[in-house]
């Protein structure tokens, strides 16, 4: 039962915009700055580094779900999409720094590079769990506890 559920969490990295759908407004206006902050994250924690490469995938990950999630939610507190594209601004802005920061560390940047994606897909575990503990797995409606 739960594991159709996790299927069903990630069966749709951009949902439908049809009708009164939440990710209609503001949809890619949200999802988009937090799949490019995700990214660009890990090219600045990972990108130094060829063996790091693969773990570019976690980060397109989590940018594709918790960026939709974030949509959704956006869509009742328009705040979050601030919040968002405030997020690619900042690390536009700050993301070299912290990659030139870490040169300093010599033969520690991989390590941190890997801590800090582990910690990141810890995280994303959690939070999926979170999002099917929500929901209820026939209706898609939250539970009523």
């Amino acid at each position: 039962m739960r594991v159709r559920r996790l299927f069903k969490y990630f069966q749709r990295p951009f949902p439908a915009t049809a009708g009164f759908s939440p990710y209609r407004f503001p949809g890619l206006a949200a999802h988009l700055p937090m799949l490019f902050t995700c990214l660009l994250l890990g090219w600045f924690l990972c990108g130094r580094h060829s063996y790091l490469w693969p773990l570019m995938l976690i980060y397109l990950v989590v940018g594709l779900y918790v960026g939709r999630d974030w949509a959704i939610l956006a869509h009742y507190n328009p705040l979050i999409m601030i919040g968002a594209w405030l997020a690619l601004i900042l690390i536009l802005r700050y993301g070299p720094r912290l990659s030139v920061s870490t040169m300093r560390l010599g033969t520690w940047l991989p390590v941190m590079g890997l801590g800090i994606s582990v910690v990141i897909v810890l995280l994303f575990a959690w939070h999926v769990s979170r999002h099917l503990d929500w929901f209820d797995d026939d209706s898609g409606k939250p539970e009523a506890k």
